[in-house]
């Protein structure tokens, strides 16, 4: 797909290389592949035309599933570095009172914001992995209690 730029691959030894930090002397001193099907993907530098890695000619790379993965590693690499890893939701909360004859829109509370550290409770993050039948984008698991629910 000639109208992607891919700004991000791996380098030989799977670490995330941004097109920023490859320099004219060291290009060639690496081997970059696409995160997304693995092929050789060239650094494109000039002054012409915006930075960017390519395929060679014939790939059948997608850049959906490019993107796709981009950013399974990118939160993972997130998850991995930080001491915390807050993520936010809304809730509703709805009275508790069986019996309560004022049941109605008085009695809850909509769309509350809920905050949650997810590092409190995992510790490992996976991508790709298999669970319950099914492939999780990004397993999150602990080692110290295997017995802790995953998400």
């Amino acid at each position: 797909m000639a109208n992607i730029r891919y700004k991000t691959a791996f380098d030989e030894h799977k670490n995330l290389v941004d097109i920023r930090d490859v320099s004219k002397e060291e290009r060639h001193e690496h081997t970059y592949r696409c995160i997304t099907c693995g092929e050789v993907l060239l650094p494109r530098l000039g002054n012409e035309r915006a930075r960017h890695f390519y395929h060679g000619k014939d790939t059948t790379c997608d850049g959906e599933s490019y993107i796709h993965k981009l950013a399974k590693l990118r939160l993972k690499e997130k998850f991995d570095k930080s001491e915390h890893f807050y993520v936010s939701y809304e809730v509703t909360h709805v009275c508790s009172k069986q019996g309560c004859r004022l049941r109605n829109m008085n009695c809850s509370k909509a769309n509350e914001q809920h905050e949650i550290d997810l590092k409190q409770y995992y510790d490992i993050a996976t991508i790709e992995a298999p669970i319950n039948g099914f492939i999780a984008d990004i397993h999150l698991s602990n080692s110290q209690k295997p017995e802790c629910p995953t998400v």
